[in-house]
């Protein structure tokens, strides 16, 4: 499913072991991410520790404006049956968004910070956001790891990611100010 995906069938359709192996480790880093995003939410209850978006750190709303971009991107190529848009989309996202970025930096305040600190828990009311929205949208691509991570999930479940509707974009999520002061400071410190 994966490889169907990140092939353009609107191109000539390539097959090799050089890509069968590209796609291999764009699904290992996926799930290696996805599998420490769950674990990183390990006794969070939503009902009592979700903090609301007004309370949220500043890089937590950074990631969630990534998050409705990601979104938005995999609702429109899905819509428009560009699925190759939706591998891309959702590997970048893992790889840059999230590993490179945001997860690199929240790992202090993950280990670092009592398990009933406010910055504990606004990150992880966002990665369970970003769980709970990633895994629908890769679900038509990603079948079974969407499944293992829906199942994981600490919230009310109809049973199956696939009984879920595809999520739609939160209007406050996005907040061009506090983009464009992150990708300045992302700049910043990629030269250092």
């Amino acid at each position: 499913r994966l490889w169907v995906a990140y092939e353009d069938y609107g191109q000539d359709v390539n097959i090799g072991e050089e890509i069968f192996q590209r796609v291999t480790e764009t699904y290992r880093r996926i799930r290696n991410t996805t599998r420490f995003m769950l674990g990183n939410i390990s006794g969070f209850n939503p009902e009592t520790d979700y903090v609301s978006y007004e309370d949220l750190d500043v890089l937590d709303k950074w990631a969630l404006g990534r998050l409705n971009e990601l979104i938005k991107k995999c609702t429109d190529a899905y819509e428009s049956y560009d699925f190759y848009k939706v591998y891309h989309a959702l590997n970048i996202f893992f790889t840059v968004d999230l590993s490179a970025r945001y997860l690199d930096i929240l790992k202090d305040r993950l280990y670092v910070e009592s398990k009933k600190s406010h910055l504990r828990k606004s990150s992880q009311t966002v990665l369970f956001e970003i769980l709970s929205h990633t895994s629908k949208l890769m679900a038509p691509i990603l079948s079974f790891l969407a499944e293992e991570v829906n199942e994981y999930l600490p919230s009310e479940k109809k049973g199956s990611v696939f009984l879920e509707k595809i999520p739609s974009q939160k209007s406050e999520w996005s907040e061009d100010s506090i983009a464009q002061d992150y990708e300045k400071l992302f700049e910043v410190r990629s030269i250092i």
